[in-house]
């Protein structure tokens, strides 16, 4: 956003009262190669180590990483949709879905300990 509060993104798009936001490919694609950086450096210390349950797991966590990544690149599907029946949301691997304008107008603050939650 610039300081007059417009929004500067071309991954951003508006139909029919819709806001529908697509994920920035060059993110999505420096995302991709540093999960397959980390597989690659999984894959070495497991070469050079033997086999460690601390490695194995690493190696699992950004092979995941990279497929979620590899799909955001290949099919491009908006991860933000905002329109009068609610909120999609599919920004990250886990997420929400569709969010009703009912349920988010239900939201009250809530201090746990340090911190505020919705």
């Amino acid at each position: 956003m610039d300081t007059q509060g417009t929004i500067q993104n071309q991954n951003i798009q508006s139909q029919n009262q819709s806001i529908i936001v697509y994920p920035s490919l060059i993110k999505s694609l420096g995302l991709l190669l540093g999960s397959v950086c980390f597989m690659g450096i999984a894959i070495w210390m497991l070469i050079v180590n033997g086999f460690n349950l601390l490695t194995i797991l690493i190696l699992f966590f950004f092979t995941f990483v990279a497929i979620f990544y590899l799909y955001m690149v290949v099919i491009r599907k908006p991860i933000l949709i905002i329109n009068k029946s609610g909120i999609y949301d599919h920004a990250s691997a886990v997420g929400v879905g569709w969010i009703r304008w009912e349920a988010l107008f239900s939201l009250f603050r809530f201090n746990h300990l340090i911190q505020v939650l919705l």
